[in-house]
């Protein structure tokens, strides 16, 4: 996790080989999917480097207790 994904992204870049991404409210380790929280994914998305070829997974938990989230 990062306050600054895009940020990290931009210094490690030449790094990166796989992105595991989830969306959160910015204090903890949520698993929301993108738009839920507070990230940013079309910046994330523009600081991606157009040479990236690895994954892009996304690792998402269904936290409400009312909803169904098999379907």
């Amino acid at each position: 996790y990062s306050p600054e994904p895009v940020a990290l992204l931009r210094r490690w870049s030449h790094r990166l080989e796989a992105m595991h991404l989830s969306d959160t409210d910015g204090r903890r380790d949520y698993h929301w999917l993108p738009g839920a929280g507070v990230v940013d994914f079309e910046a994330v998305a523009e600081a991606v480097p157009a040479s990236y070829r690895g994954a892009w997974m996304l690792e998402v938990h269904c936290h409400d207790k009312d909803a169904d989230c098999d379907a």
